[in-house]
């Protein structure tokens, strides 16, 4: 039986650069805010909670494969 990792440590071994989830969000804000000149801080910040949401329903299914 394989051991499950957590979301968290997945993401530490994609990119373990220290940075806590509080900076890696608001680096996300701020990347849908460059793609995206003209949209709001409100609607980044749902963008970037959809963008997290939609990934973390993505891993559970790669890990119950």
């Amino acid at each position: 039986m394989s051991k499950k990792i957590t979301t968290y440590e997945q993401a530490w071994k994609v990119k373990p650069d220290g940075r806590t989830q509080n900076q890696i969000f608001e680096d996300l804000v701020q990347d849908v805010k460059k793609d995206h000149p003209n949209i709001s801080d409100t609607d980044a910040r749902q963008a970037a909670r959809n963008l997290i949401t939609y990934v973390k329903e993505i891993m559970k299914i790669a890990q119950d494969m």
